[in-house]
């Protein structure tokens, strides 16, 4: 596994490898080889299209242009990269930011290693993996909540966000269309009064994930 780092805090890069040492050794994801380790979104954007890494750890907040938008350049031209944040900033404004250009996945710099390997093993099993801390973080939802009626459907659409699917994994899923599913995800969000897709996230996994249901297509 190729992996790029980007981060203007040279710290960080000895922490990420670090981490990256202990996935190595668990023997789940290979060879794993850090092609580039840089500090700003230029250099991120040219070391991607040399190495063509198989995932890129990259912070919000760089010195010439937002890990958002780079991240946004990198997914406009390649769609099998994982990219995952790992950030100081846990409010859910950049954590929507970031998986609405496309992130994977969205660690602290507070994680620890436990929480990155399932980081890792959650993206590159097509799912994706929000930070335990923001998960658990102040929202203007609360996750203890009661869950209102949901049809059949809406909770399957639930227990698919807990799983960490995207909406095109949920509508395969369940024998739907994108448009269907994105219409059971607004529904959601009205009846629970979420706000945003970190909400509705954050919502699922205190409600929903480790009931053990399978998704089921009508």
């Amino acid at each position: 596994m190729k992996v790029l780092l980007v981060d203007d805090h040279a710290f960080m890069h000895l922490g990420l490898r670090q981490y990256l040492s202990i996935a190595e050794r668990t023997g789940e994801f290979g060879t794993i080889e850090v092609v580039g380790s840089v500090s700003t979104g230029a250099e991120a954007l040219a070391q991607v299209a040399e190495t063509d890494p198989d995932l890129v750890l990259l912070d919000v907040s760089l010195p010439d242009v937002s890990g958002i938008e780079v991240a946004r350049r990198i997914r406009s031209g390649n769609s099998a990269v994982k990219l995952v944040f790992v950030s100081m900033h846990e409010e859910g404004s950049y954590v929507r930011q970031g998986l609405e250009v496309g992130a994977n996945g969205y660690l602290s710099k507070r994680s620890e290693p436990e929480e990155f390997l399932r980081a890792l093993r959650a993206v590159f099993a097509g799912r994706s993996h929000i930070a335990d801390v923001i998960l658990m973080g102040p929202s203007g939802v609360s996750p203890q909540s009661p869950m209102p009626s949901l049809t059949k459907r809406q909770r399957d659409v639930l227990k698919a966000v807990s799983e960490g699917l995207s909406i095109e994994q949920t509508a395969a899923c369940l024998g739907i269309s994108r448009k269907t599913v994105e219409y059971h995800r607004g529904k959601i969000m009205r009846q629970c009064a979420l706000k945003n897709t970190v909400d509705v996230y954050r919502y699922a996994v205190a409600h929903v994930a480790g009931q053990g249901r399978q998704l089921q297509a009508l």
